[in-house]
C-alpha cells in the first residue's frame, strides 16, 4: 500500500509548483482526523491537489515521508483500506 501511495504522489512530479508543503499539510490534517469522514476528505483533497498540479515538483524525500504518514493516519482514523487503495490507484493514472 505504501509503495502505491508514493508512486501515485510522485507521478505528478514535474516542472512547476512545489507541492511538498501541500502534501505535508495534508499529512498533518490526516493525522488530526478522528474518524473516517475526516480521513476520506483528506484523501479527496489529495486527489484534487494531484489533479490541479499534474506538472508539480518537490522534495521527493520529504514528499515520501509525508505520503507514508498520510496513508498510515488515514487508515488509523478509520478509512476503508480498500476504498483508500482505489483512490490511490487513480493517482497513478492521472498523468497518463
Amino acid at each position: 500500500m505504501r509503495k502505491l501511495l508514493l508512486v501515485g504522489l510522485l507521478a505528478f512530479s514535474g516542472c512547476s509548483k512545489d507541492v511538498t508543503k501541500d502534501i505535508e499539510a495534508l499529512a498533518d490534517r490526516a493525522c488530526a482526523c478522528t474518524d473516517a469522514a475526516c480521513a476520506d476528505k483528506v484523501v479527496d483533497d489529495l486527489l484534487a491537489l494531484a489533479e490541479k498540479n499534474k506538472k508539480a515538483k518537490g522534495d521527493e524525500d520529504r514528499a515520501n515521508k509525508a505520503a507514508r504518514r498520510l496513508g498510515e493516519c488515514v487508515i488509523k482514523a478509520g478509512a476503508d483500506p480498500e476504498k483508500f487503495m482505489q483512490k490511490m490507484k487513480r493517482l497513478q493514472t492521472m498523468d497518463e
